[in-house]
């Protein structure tokens, strides 16, 4: 939660001097559920104009399992009714075996998402991770390739799209604002998230560059219920978000947000 003192200067106020914050996601959050629940609206329509239903999710790890306890993530995935995997490439395992464990396990039309976070060690280059993603591309259950280069490597990035058949997603924590990172081509997708207002303003400009955008919001079923808000009202948030409510066995809710063939629905009671 977030500390005391970011939440004691909004005491005796109205949560509606606060639309489109910049607070910590989590208070910020809350706050569009106390709207919606005074008004008896779902958050969306706090957010902008609903335009679909639902969303593709995506399970997560964190990485470092062997082979085997990742085919065992894969198959707890799919029975969860995910079809894509999000985990952390790991200097220290093979990716390879990875995925043809995966790939062993996996249904047919399941995906991994590799997120490689631009600062393997060594520092990574075109011509070290250009091999490697020539190989995933041998590879039909791998579909996206995160931060394969440190984010100062414009031009390494652009290499890289231009030779890679895997859509190359730019991982959020722009260093140079997100959309210069897209003026400048350096990935096929863009990940949105943290706070409110930012998250709208650069998703509803993405859009407008017709930019497909991933959003990523860490924690639970909160988390997850006001993600699946905020990509419902974004033009091109039709990326998979991804949470860790899947690996919460702490959450506070009743239940967890269904995950039906890949897809949750967007919640429609009051606020979250």
């Amino acid at each position: 939660p977030p500390p005391f003192s970011m939440v004691e200067p909004l005491i005796g106020r109205s949560p509606f001097e606060f639309m489109n914050n910049t607070f910590n996601l989590g208070l910020g959050s809350a706050l569009y559920d106390v709207m919606g629940k005074y008004l008896e609206v779902p958050a969306y329509k706090l957010l902008g104009q609903k335009l679909r239903d639902a969303g593709t999710v995506a399970a997560w790890s964190w990485g470092g399992p062997s082979p085997q306890q990742f085919a065992d993530d894969i198959l707890r995935a799919v029975d969860e009714g995910y079809t894509i995997f999000k985990i952390h490439a790991n200097p220290l395992m093979d990716i390879m075996e990875w995925t043809r464990a995966a790939e062993e396990v996996a249904p047919p039309g399941f995906k991994i998402h590799y997120d490689f976070t631009g600062r393997s060690s060594p520092t990574p280059t075109v011509g070290s991770m250009l091999p490697i993603i020539q190989e995933l591309e041998r590879h039909p259950i791998v579909g996206w390739i995160e931060d394969p280069l440190p984010r100062f490597d414009v031009e390494g990035w652009r290499q890289l799209r231009a030779k890679s058949r895997i859509p190359i997603v730019h991982g959020g924590q722009p260093m140079l604002g997100g959309i210069q990172e897209a003026m400048l081509g350096m990935a096929d997708i863009y990940m949105i998230g943290g706070d409110i207002g930012d998250t709208l303003a650069r998703g509803i400009a993405y859009g407008k560059a017709n930019i497909q955008t991933i959003l990523q919001n860490t924690g639970g079923t909160l988390m997850k219920a006001f993600t699946l808000h905020m990509a419902s009202v974004l033009p091109t948030a039709t990326g998979h978000s991804i949470n860790l409510d899947d690996q919460c066995e702490w959450d506070i809710t009743a239940e967890m947000i269904p995950v039906v063939e890949g897809f949750s629905r967007v919640p429609e009671g009051p606020g979250l």
